[in-house]
């Protein structure tokens, strides 16, 4: 028996038997009577030969001293059969020499050698510069990536410097930015999720920030690969074949593929394994005779296999899956394999499944191209897709299941001819798609892609197919063309028909469109009526099931979208928030991929236009006013809309939530005591008003504090109230806050302040006096006065004085009340007075009644007995006067105060006044204007006492005056 115990060793031992163990699956016994070997070499030593089984076919070779120079012999399996039997009990270990690196080897073969490449892992980007084959060994592999070690813990995270410098670019689908990001580690073989540098990553999850990694998983014990090249392969000769490696790992960034061919020709590559390159694993740019055969392409971040103006080439036999996995557009630039300009060309018997894209996309100016015995299913936008091109066939192909990713009139076609001419599609087996088979016309003036050539479709035919649909239920269409722009696609001269289709159903016509030939058609009858149909019918039950059956086609897919509930900020019904949680709960049989969330309902062929689309995650934050998703920083109602598709590309319908957005705190006041500066009391009123500018959500809510941390209740509110409230203890200014909280939490705090001050103010004892220039025709005319009041901290000062009088000892009598700290009084001659003043300060605090002295009030008019003339006076009706230098009045009296009133005028002149034997004033008794009696003079003493008072006429006046005349009206006096 021959085994193949690992990449490395080969076991020989005798017997009749062969049976083959794969390095690859070491699992699984495949026995080569009846199986392939799938591209193993196996070797096995007895003295000098080599045995190699390549698929079905032997070669052996004679070992020569360490080379293998010749084919002895070749045959079939019986033949290896043979040969094996000869073999002995002899072991044999053979090593491979992984000491040199891979461009060694290609350095040193000769142009047109084969290089045998050992089964190792080549961590290098390789040049071919001249013509070779490299044919690998089982095991052999080139990564793009390299091990890393060192990893530093920083909180709950793994971090590695040193992160690869690479360009950031792409075109990525709305709502993502992965297909910028070109980095890729690999956890233990199995790729990390990349997130922005400004998330924190999760398990399964890595970050590039600040040139720096960042991993939640545990490193320890793990390997971790990091890629740190772009390309495996970069050719610069023509004639190279590439065959039977794994190739993997590289940041191949958007336009390049990690193998490039770079412009030469006769490029092959065989039977290689080609996984996650972050753009495109192969890119074969210009040249010609180009094959890519019977390779596994997958897990590419754009797109598998991309081409772009090569000919007379053959891609064949390859599984091209699971690619843009790194969310570039699906509508620009991915696919499962994309060619531009493909010329003379056959794309045949691959399988192409479970691409993020379109499957098969033959775009811009492609020309003589035959599509042919694809099995294409399962991928989110079209099956297969000619577009901006002519002269193809289409034909036996099996396509199924695509374009469920992709709502739109004709759009997520099986197979899609669009702006294409001279194109020819038969005999596919077509099932299960969004559209069947379609044929669309777009105008692309003003575009990028704009040729007035794209515009003309003609000579385009669609027969002899069989179209299975699923139900009408998410909108599916078995066959349609379609014209956005003049209509020039239903132009007869072009000769754009369809003819012998056949179609099926699940269920009866009516239920919705089915075709389109210029305007939708629920029948097939009126479908056969127009140029794109003809002598069509529906397939009978057996029938459908024969050819899904024959075509190797599974039952059809779920097409039951999520059903779904939207919650914005739990359902509190006001925000105040511009971003807000919003809860996206859906189930699906089939598990939900995708999220859209928009804030407008505005939608296209059932699906919300202006939305932002990322991956399923119950709870998202979400933006109201973010205009590129139809927001809006105006407060108001706000609906947010939502979609989810399921992971079979089922859209749900669209559901909706409400919430109001208020970003307006309520306008507000409070008052204390009706807006008082100070009081005497803690015990006040507070008074509270407050609206919601609209369109607010209204202020429902208020309470109120003393310190601004601790505060009352919330109360219901409604605009206005007035409350009891105590302020704290003591003395001095307090502060009563409020808060107005309206219904989306806005919240407004305000305040007001007032003086606590319950301590009433010293007033002083009042005082009397004569004040000159007092009018005094009658009467005692003298002023109360008193010093201003004292008022203790927290003083809020004196606000007014209360002044009473008391007449012969009689009741106290209100004066007046005054802000001032004197006013007039006239008193009775005659009669006693005495005055009491006290202070009210601003709190409204009381203090005590000071007491003035009791006196007497005296007018001593000019004929009274008590006044002595001197020379000669004159008598006037009210008074006596003279002019005569010399002449003078003598009054002696007892008390503290005197005053002498006379009248003032244009002849009036001096006279000198003289108290107790001495001079004490001059007065003036000019004016321009006669002025009647007043206060021209006044004294006062500290004490009781007897006193004199001379009033003796100069003879002199003014210089403006006429004359020298002294009046005496009479004297004033207090005691």
């Amino acid at each position: 028996m021959l085994c193949i115990l690992n990449p490395n060793k080969v076991h020989a031992d005798g017997g009749n038997q062969v049976s083959v163990y794969l390095a690859r699956k070491p699992s699984q016994q495949l026995d080569i009577l009846d199986a392939t070997v799938d591209n193993s070499i196996v070797y096995a030593n007895r003295q000098t030969f080599i045995i190699a089984l390549i698929g079905e076919q032997i070669l052996l070779y004679r070992y020569c001293h360490g080379r293998l120079p010749y084919v002895l012999a070749g045959g079939l399996l019986l033949a290896a059969i043979v040969l094996l039997a000869l073999l002995s009990n002899h072991q044999v270990t053979h090593a491979a020499d992984c000491s040199q690196p891979l461009q060694e080897l290609i350095d040193r073969a000769a142009p047109g050698a084969v290089v045998h490449v050992p089964p190792c892992i080549y961590r290098e980007t390789v040049v071919i510069d001249k013509p070779l084959t490299l044919e690998a060994e089982p095991g052999a592999e080139i990564r793009g990536s390299d091990v890393w070690t060192g990893w530093q813990r920083v909180g709950s995270l793994w971090v590695h410097g040193g992160a690869p410098d690479f360009p950031q670019e792409g075109w990525c689908s709305p709502g993502y930015q992965r297909c910028a990001w070109p980095h890729q580690v690999f956890y233990d073989g199995k790729p990390l999720l990349q997130v922005a540098p400004t998330q924190t990553p999760q398990k399964g999850q890595f970050k590039v920030s600040g040139g720096k990694i960042f991993i939640a998983d545990d490193p320890v014990g793990h390997t971790i690969e990091v890629t740190t090249r772009t390309q495996w392969v970069v050719g610069k000769a023509d004639h190279v074949t590439i065959r039977g490696f794994v190739m993997r790992h590289s940041a191949s960034n958007d336009g390049l593929g990690a193998i490039a061919n770079n412009s030469h020709s006769w490029w092959t590559l065989e039977n290689n394994k080609l996984l996650y390159a972050h753009n495109a694993a192969v890119m074969l740019y210009r040249g010609s005779g180009h094959r890519v055969v019977n390779n596994e392409i997958a897990f590419c971040g754009k797109m598998g296999l991309g081409a772009r103006q090569i000919s007379n080439s053959t891609i064949e036999g390859n599984r091209i899956h699971d690619n843009n996995t790194e969310m570039f557009h699906p509508q620009q630039v991915a696919a499962g394999m994309k060619t531009v300009i493909l010329l003379n060309s056959v794309i045949r018997n691959n399988n192409v499944y479970s691409n993020n894209s379109p499957g098969i996309w033959c775009d811009l100016d492609c020309q003589n191209v035959t599509i042919v015995g694809n099995r294409v299913h399962d991928n989110k936008w079209q099956g297969i897709w000619y577009e901006l091109s002519s002269s193809a066939k289409i034909y036996d192909n099996v396509v199924w299941s695509n374009g469920w990713s992709h709502i739109g009139w004709g759009w997520g076609a099986g197979i899609l001819v669009h702006n294409s001419k001279r194109v020819e599609v038969y005999h596919n087996t077509v099932a299960w798609n969004r559209a069947g088979i379609w044929v669309k016309r777009q105008d692309r003036r003003g575009s990028a892609w704009h040729d007035p050539n794209w515009n003309h479709m003609f000579d385009i035919y669609i027969h002899d197919n069989w179209i299975i649909s699923d139900s009408n239920k998410n909108n599916p269409t078995a066959s349609g063309w379609s014209d956005s722009f003049d209509g020039d696609l239903f132009n007869p001269a072009n000769n754009n028909r369809g003819y012998h289709n056949l179609y099926w159903y699940p269920t009866r016509e009516g239920l919705g469109p089915r075709f389109a030939w210029k305007a939708p058609l629920a029948t097939l009858a009126s479908y056969n009526r127009t140029p794109g149909e003809e002598s069509a019918r529906y397939m009978s039950d057996s029938e459908k099931a024969q050819v899904l059956d024959s075509a190797h086609i599974p039952a059809p897919p779920d097409r039951t979208a999520p059903i779904g509930r939207v919650v914005i900020a739990d359902g509190r019904g006001y925000t105040k928030f511009t971003t807000v949680s919003i809860a996206l709960a859906a189930t699906d049989p089939a598990g939900v991929a995708l999220v859209r969330v928009s804030n407008i309902p505005d939608s296209k062929n059932g699906l919300l236009a202006y939305a932002k689309t990322s991956g399923y995650s119950p709870n998202m934050q979400w933006s109201l006013t973010n205009t590129a998703y139809g927001g809006s920083n105006i407060n108001g109602k706000r609906t947010v809309y939502v979609q989810w598709m399921d992971k079979l590309g089922n859209w749900s319908n669209i559901y909706s939530d409400q919430i109001f957005l208020d970003t307006k705190a309520p306008i507000g006041a409070i008052h204390i005591n009706s807006g008082d500066k100070y009081t005497k009391s803690r015990y006040v009123l507070l008074s509270a008003t407050a609206r919601d500018p609209s369109p607010g959500s209204g202020a429902y809510r208020v309470r109120f504090s003393n310190n601004a941390r601790t505060w009352s209740k919330w109360r219901q509110f409604s605009g206005s109230m007035s409350i009891k409230w105590t302020l704290i203890k003591g003395q001095g200014t307090r502060t009563v806050y409020v808060q107005y909280r309206d219904r989306a939490g806005n919240v407004l705090t305000t305040k007001d302040s007032i003086l606590l001050d319950s301590m009433p103010p010293y007033t002083y004892r009042p005082w009397v006096g004569f004040v000159r220039n007092t009018p005094a025709a009658s009467g005692v005319p003298f002023k109360v006065g008193w010093r201003e009041a004292t008022d203790p901290a927290p003083a809020s000062g004196v606000d007014r004085y209360i002044v009473q009088v008391s007449v012969n000892d009689g009741k106290w009598q209100s004066v007046d009340t005054t802000s001032g700290r004197s006013l007039p009084f006239t008193g009775s001659s005659g009669k006693h007075y005495r005055f009491r003043v006290r202070a009210i300060d601003h709190a409204g605090n009381a203090g005590a009644y000071a007491y003035g002295t009791t006196f007497m009030a005296r007018r001593i008019e000019d004929g009274s007995a008590n006044i002595r003339y001197i020379r000669t006076w004159s008598k006037g009706s009210t008074s006596r006067y003279a002019s005569t230098r010399g002449a003078a009045m003598v009054m002696r009296f007892w008390g503290t105060d005197v005053a002498w009133i006379a009248t003032k005028g244009p002849n009036r002149g001096k006279a000198a006044v003289y108290l107790d034997g001495v001079r004490v004033a001059v007065v003036n008794l000019y004016s321009s204007q006669l002025r009647g009696p007043s206060i021209v003079y006044a004294w006062s003493w500290d004490e009781l006492g007897s006193h004199s008072i001379e009033i003796r006429v100069l003879g002199t006046h003014d210089i403006r005056s006429k004359g020298n005349r002294v009046d005496i009206d009479a004297l004033l006096t207090l005691k």
